[in-house]
């Protein structure tokens, strides 16, 4: 087996200190990255102006592959938000920060009552600079 380094490994000590705080580092890393994991999946899979520009889907766009395979679109929905009801019950904190803003709480569109897309919500739409405080 080749090493780019040769090290011969350091003794090491019984130090339950120095292991938590390297579990709890490890911990803090992995559960940043299922959060942008999170969002790069919401991302790809809504494809909105906000994140795509020009290559956003149109609502219809959305609607019509939502209505292409119901059953897996809603089963993918339906995980979603149990993803982010985990993420309000354990991780409250985090919510509504730049790690997680609020837009990924729901889905990206206003629905009426037969859960058909009206409009996209504003927080996902390309702002306007000269619109901007």
């Amino acid at each position: 087996m080749s090493h780019f380094y040769d090290h011969v490994d350091l003794p090491v000590g019984n130090d339950p200190n120095a292991l938590a705080n390297l579990r709890v580092k490890e911990a803090n890393a992995s559960a940043e990255k299922l959060l942008r994991t999170y969002r790069d999946g919401y991302e790809k899979f809504w494809q909105l102006p906000l994140t795509h520009g020009d290559r956003a889907l149109s609502m219809d766009d959305a609607q019509a592959m939502v209505d292409a395979a119901p059953a897996i679109m809603n089963e993918i929905i339906a995980d979603s938000q149990g993803f982010v009801a985990f993420v309000n019950s354990s991780h409250a904190d985090k919510v509504g920060t730049d790690l997680f803003p609020n837009r990924y709480l729901s889905i990206p569109y206003e629905v009426d009552a037969n859960g058909r897309f009206v409009s996209l919500k504003p927080e996902w739409d390309v702002q306007d600079p000269e619109e901007s405080p």
